[in-house]
């Protein structure tokens, strides 16, 4: 996971995260798929939205505001993490797990008044289920500084974590069946951590045999709870060197659908990227599995990822364009909506998907 720094935030600093999809998911790898042409879904990351309300900055009506602009410009999902540290900050008592869901049930019924689906990056390990790891990695110096995500010491606590909240929000899960006065928009699909080849979201021990093992634990327990909801995998942060490590780490593991991160210095880049995510797809035997384009984009400030500001709102027409093109795409999901730098609220998102979908026919 790469972070922009954009504005203060909750604590003194709020680090924007990069971070999907309503189509039903096959069981396994190479279950049949119609081309994205045709099934194609578009959204956003949220994840600044609801820190700006949480924080205080912005009024439950503007974030219900800013939500439905995002479902007017043409998305139909929006990505943000499921904090399981906030949601299970105690570890159980016995074989009881207790949970505090006023966070996660306030995203998902925001973005169903809005008409989204929320795809959930299902990350962020409690200190008491984290492993036990040395030196940490540090974001950040001084009162600011943060310690790296860590992998739980124990798959199980996280699949118990992961189960119960697609009971919760997937299709014909608790929550609905208690708010039926909202929109239905249950939770779908569900990706499994974020960035796992990174050691400033996995810690310093990086292993994606050990996030193998931890995807399949998940999806065993998100399956249980719907078994037509659709498990990716986490978005790579590194994907030309890390996707074959990863699909020889999955060989025999049944993946619903890819998450891609498709950081290129322009749209012509970031499309170069995904196709080449496609041939290795095809080339390891996983040729029909979506892709879900779930994060990439560009900005007008400094650093990582900036563009001039003249040319921000063609990269955001041209890839969404050009990545609704590639067979295997089935969502794209640019960053971020909130934040006006990243170029998606001023009509460009909206753009793009009216191009993609009228050429689309």
């Amino acid at each position: 996971m790469r972070y922009f720094v954009a504005g203060q935030s909750i604590g003194g600093c709020f680090l924007l995260r990069r971070r999907r999809l309503l189509l039903f998911a096959s069981l396994l790898a190479g279950s049949v798929w119609p081309a994205a042409a045709h099934a194609i879904v578009y959204g956003a990351a949220v994840g600044s939205d609801f820190a700006y309300y949480t924080r205080g900055t912005w009024t439950s009506d503007q974030l219900h505001t800013s939500l439905q602009n995002l479902h007017n410009a043409g998305a139909s999902v929006a990505r943000a993490d499921a904090d399981w540290a906030q949601t299970e900050p105690k570890g159980p008592v016995g074989s009881h797990y207790r949970y505090d869901w006023r966070y996660d049930d306030m995203v998902v019924g925001a973005l169903a008044a809005a008409h989204l689906h929320w795809d959930p990056t299902m990350e962020y390990t409690p200190k008491w289920a984290q492993q036990r790891i040395k030196p940490l990695v540090y974001h950040g110096k001084g009162r600011n500084s943060f310690v790296a995500p860590l992998p739980p010491a124990n798959d199980v606590v996280y699949a118990a974590f992961v189960g119960v909240f697609a009971r919760r929000y997937g299709v014909g899960g608790t929550f609905w069946r208690s708010h039926k006065g909202l929109p239905q928009e249950p939770v779908e699909t569900f990706e499994i951590w974020n960035e796992p080849d990174d050691r400033w979201t996995w810690g310093p021990n990086v292993n994606l045999g050990d996030y193998a093992r931890l995807y399949s634990s998940a999806y065993r327990a998100i399956k249980r709870a719907d078994r037509h909801s659709m498990v990716i995998t986490g978005g790579l942060a590194f994907t030309r060197t890390s996707l074959p490590r990863l699909l020889r780490a999955f060989q025999g593991v049944p993946i619903d659908g890819l998450g891609v991160h498709a950081y290129g210095s322009d749209a012509q880049a970031t499309i170069a990227l995904v196709r080449w995510t496609e041939a290795q797809m095809v080339a390891s035997g996983r040729g029909r599995t979506p892709l879900v384009v779930n994060e990439y984009g560009w900005h007008s400030g400094t650093g990582t990822q900036s563009v001039p500001r003249r040319a921000l709102a063609r990269d955001v027409q041209t890839a969404i364009v050009g990545l609704s093109k590639i067979k295997h795409v089935s969502a794209v999901i640019p960053f971020e909506w909130a934040d006006p730098i990243w170029g998606l609220t001023d009509g460009a998102l909206a753009s793009g998907i009216k191009q993609a979908r009228s050429r689309a026919g």
